[in-house]
């Protein structure tokens, strides 16, 4: 939560300053929070034991086995 009156007191000292190129950081920023969100698939080997494993959790949590 921002403090207001900490807030103001640094932009009176001057401790705040325009972002340069205000354009191209916001090109940067959309494309930092794109590349956050993309979601990537992996494929992984498990014993058929803990597949088990996984689908008796799943069904004790309702969660799906291959979301584990």
């Amino acid at each position: 939560m921002i403090d207001e009156k900490k807030l103001k007191n640094e932009i009176q000292n001057d401790e705040w300053q325009p972002v340069k190129n205000l354009e191209e950081e916001k090109i940067k920023l959309k494309n930092a929070l794109i590349e956050k969100h993309k979601k990537k698939s992996i494929s992984i080997k498990i014993t058929e034991n803990d597949i088990k494993k996984l689908k008796k959790k799943s069904l004790e949590t309702g969660i799906l086995y291959f979301a584990f």
